[in-house]
């Protein structure tokens, strides 16, 4: 299974339109958050970097809102 890793500012929102992108998504996690927006950027960043994996595109909402970092596991894209 290969891993990616994105931002949010709504998690449950996100995961149900991921899950409609991936098949088999499983191992959802929420890995740090609420952040500035910075802030999860670099860990999304670091954590990438760390495991070695892809990352989601960024959200285009504000910056002030509280941004939180996640993951998950997949098989296939849709």
């Amino acid at each position: 299974m290969a891993t990616r890793i994105g931002i949010t500012t709504d998690p449950e929102m996100q995961r149900l339109y991921l899950e409609g992108m991936f098949q088999s998504l499983d191992y959802w996690r929420i890995e740090a958050g609420p952040l500035t927006k910075a802030a999860a950027q670099q860990r999304k960043r670091y954590l990438a970097t760390w495991r070695g994996c892809e990352t989601q595109r960024d959200e285009t909402d504000g910056s002030n809102a509280h941004w939180y970092v996640y993951s998950f596991k997949y098989d296939v894209h849709k």
